[in-house]
C-alpha cells in the first residue's frame, strides 16, 4: 500500500511541477483529513478513479446534460 502511496505522491509532484505549481503550493491545497471526511467527495473520486475520467471530464459532462434541457 505504501508504494502505491508513494506511486500518487510522485505523480501529483510531477504534474503540479508541469503546471509549475510549487510543492509548497499543492501540499498547501492537500488537505487529507478533509478528503477522508467527505464521503461524497470519495464517491465522486471513486468514480472517476473507477471509469478513468478526470474531474473535469466529469464537470464538462455534467455541463453539457444540463445544456441539454
Amino acid at each position: 500500500m505504501l508504494t502505491r502511496v508513494d506511486e500518487a505522491l510522485e505523480d501529483i509532484h510531477q504534474e503540479c511541477g508541469i503546471l509549475s505549481v510549487k510543492e509548497e503550493e499543492w501540499l498547501a491545497d492537500l488537505d487529507l483529513q478533509a478528503l477522508a471526511g467527505n464521503e461524497v467527495l470519495q464517491v465522486i473520486l471513486t468514480a472517476c478513479i473507477n471509469h478513468k475520467v478526470t474531474p473535469d471530464a466529469l464537470l464538462n459532462g455534467l455541463s453539457q446534460s444540463l445544456l441539454e434541457y
